[in-house]
């Protein structure tokens, strides 16, 4: 006989599911429930999960079952943060706890209004950041240290950090600083005013520090807008398409306050026909000049990009609006609470007198047993004495966090220093020679066989690194001094 039935999930040869629905009872709410039941059932079994695991997403597949139009898709995307509309995303894992600032997650679209597009601003070793993973996609990043890069000295746009992106990874990335973004909240801006240093446009402008001001003139704007664009069209493609659209960011009418917005409106016109002069291969008008912009030559290809670009962060600008005002009695106004690193000189004073202490038991072992056997214990004292060192004098100029904490490479905080000190340039090369005594002389497994580590460090080895850490916590004791006193 015959079996009615409402709907029918059915496996294929393929391993693909197609679900067949009555169209009769296809309306019914309670068909529909049944359907998001028996789903997250099946997915359940599939991968061989407990049922509690997949049963609670019964209401979001019920919710996305019953979606009837584009406006609709959109409210479910924005409610389930299911990512990007017809593409399904891999980093957005669902978390009820917005305002939780965590290593790797993506920020929430209520808190990108706090990212600043100023592609200026210079990141400090220990400071959360926004990194753009992908166009218009941001997860939370800690800046490690700045690379050191000659190219970088001559443009800033072609300066490169180390960041953490996960837990995991001691090692961290190595990204533009066109991808990085400084947050600035309410909590930020009554705790620190570091958003306002940028580097000046003189020569060397990559080391010069100057304060932001809070109001450009029109003609300082132009002068702005002209030495950023010099530089950025030394850039590469790629990187000048990023740089290019964090300018219309930074310069758009819409980000100025209301006694800026004309001076703005101007500044932002005179961009854009910069940007067309120099796709045509022509020089930048002079900033001072005050006579009409020339509109001579063409639209450049990167005004189509603009132009697409723009109406995607209207639409995004929109979507954004309408969450935030559904959910405005639940957002804190002061935004996410950024877990800022500090300056600790007790901290800094106690790691400093534990490496003293190892440097001791280091020097004990060394000179007390002239003997190849023990070569490998003195190259690990070696380095557990770099290691405390550099946390110390972390410590002492910029603190050091929870996650960074963990990291026992000694060239990343030994280059985090540098970047404070650059007076202390010969620590990062000695925690370089130093950095594979920290497995390497320990466990019989990191060398092939029969070999142990008792069998490969020599005498010679040892003095040498010991002579590094001695250098390296002298330095150390020299900063921890002077940010002590």
């Amino acid at each position: 006989g015959t079996i009615a039935v409402n709907y029918l999930l059915q496996k294929n040869t393929d391993s693909k599911y197609t679900l067949y629905v009555d169209s009769e009872s296809s309306s019914s709410g309670y068909t529909v429930k049944n359907i998001a039941h028996t789903f997250c059932i099946e997915v359940a079994r599939i991968l061989n999960k407990h049922l509690t695991t997949f049963i609670r997403l019964e209401k979001p597949v019920c919710t996305c079952l019953k979606i009837y139009n584009r406006e609709v898709l959109e409210h479910v995307v924005e409610k389930y943060k299911i990512g990007d509309i017809g593409m399904a995303s891999d980093d957005d894992d669902y978390n009820d706890d917005d305002d939780m600032v965590k290593l790797g997650r993506p920020i929430p679209d209520m808190w990108l209004s706090a990212l600043d597009s100023d592609i200026n601003n210079i990141f400090r070793a220990q400071e959360w950041v926004g990194y753009e993973k992908r166009e218009d996609h941001y997860i939370w990043a800690i800046v490690l240290h700045p690379i050191r890069d000659a190219d970088a000295e001559n443009n800033r746009y072609m300066r490169r950090y180390r960041i953490l992106i996960t837990e995991e990874d001691e090692e961290g990335i190595v990204v533009s600083v066109l991808d990085l973004f400084k947050l600035i909240t309410k909590h930020s801006e009554a705790k620190t005013d570091e958003r306002a240093l940028v580097p000046t446009d003189s020569e060397s402008g990559a080391t010069e520090l100057r304060q932001i001001k809070d109001n450009y003139t029109l003609k300082e704007l132009k002068l702005k807008i002209c030495n950023e664009l010099r530089l950025i069209w030394e850039l590469s493609d790629e990187k000048k398409t990023k740089a290019l659209r964090r300018m219309c960011y930074t310069y758009h009418p819409d980000k100025a306050s209301p006694n800026e917005k004309e001076v703005y409106e101007e500044a932002f016109k005179f961009l854009q026909t910069q940007i067309d002069r120099l796709e045509a291969g022509l020089p930048l008008q002079d900033p001072e000049d005050t006579r009409a912009q020339d509109s001579t030559c063409q639209h450049s290809r990167w005004r189509s990009y603009y132009d697409e670009w723009e109406t995607n962060m209207k639409r995004n600008k929109d979507r954004r609006q309408r969450r935030r005002s559904r959910n405005s009695s639940e957002i804190p106004d002061l935004g996410p609470k950024i877990p800022h690193s500090k300056v600790d000189p007790v901290e800094a004073r106690r790691w400093l007198r534990q490496a003293e202490s190892d440097y001791e038991a280091m020097n004990i072992l060394q000179h007390a047993v002239h003997d190849k056997k023990v070569s490998c214990q003195t190259l690990f004292l070696a380095h557990e004495v770099a290691e405390k060192a550099l946390k110390a004098g972390m410590y002492a100029l910029v603190g050091l966090g929870e996650h960074s904490l963990k990291i026992h490479d000694l060239t990343c905080h030994a280059s985090a220093i540098f970047s404070e000190r650059p007076e202390a340039a010969q620590i990062v090369f000695l925690a370089s020679k130093m950095e594979s005594y920290y497995l390497d002389t320990r466990f019989p497994n990191r060398h092939p066989q029969p070999k142990a580590p008792v069998d490969i460090y020599t005498p010679t080895q040892a003095t040498d690194i010991a002579e590094c850490a001695g250098n390296i916590i002298s330095t150390i004791r020299e900063i921890v001094d002077s940010t002590t006193k």
